[in-house]
């Protein structure tokens, strides 16, 4: 009788044990999914901060026809709005780098933020040359410059 009860007693703890784990696999998967979703929440966010820019300030709307031509002559103040400008997108572009190397953003998602960033390039050549002048700056390469890099070629930006 003895022998059944400890039988009974490390039966219920195995069982006990299981579902336990179950409950802390549960519980892993809702805050991933909770962490997956905060990521893309702040990308959005990032992104739409962007957008209001030019929705909302004229003299922005005008600074972004001036960054579509390569080679456009900036007055002071333009340069320090462009070189503020690049710090945003750095910022946004390293929060999608961190999410997708975080395990937080999808390859295929990824990919359209990295499209994005490509886009970004081609209808603004100037603030591509801000970007990689604001890296060079505080002395980012590759490694933390990745989504320029790659939208870009270029190794190290330049």
């Amino acid at each position: 009788m003895k022998i059944e009860n400890h039988n009974i007693v490390e039966t219920l703890g195995i069982v006990a044990v299981v579902l336990s784990l179950i409950f802390v696999g549960f519980e892993l998967r809702q805050s991933n999914d909770i962490a997956i979703r905060d990521a893309r929440n702040e990308i959005t966010e990032k992104r739409s901060d962007i957008a209001k820019l030019a929705i909302e300030n004229h003299s922005h709307r005008k600074l972004l026809n001036k960054l579509s031509d390569p080679n456009t002559d900036l007055t002071a103040e333009e340069s320090i709005a462009v070189s503020n400008l690049a710090q945003l997108y750095i910022g946004y572009w390293a929060i999608n780098q961190a999410a997708h190397e975080g395990g937080f953003l999808p390859e295929s998602i990824y990919e359209v933020y990295l499209q994005s960033a490509r886009v970004t390039f081609t209808k603004y050549p100037y603030l591509a040359r801000a970007v990689s002048a604001r890296f060079q700056e505080v002395g980012v390469g590759a490694e933390l410059g990745g989504m320029y890099a790659s939208n870009t070629g270029r190794d190290r930006p330049k």
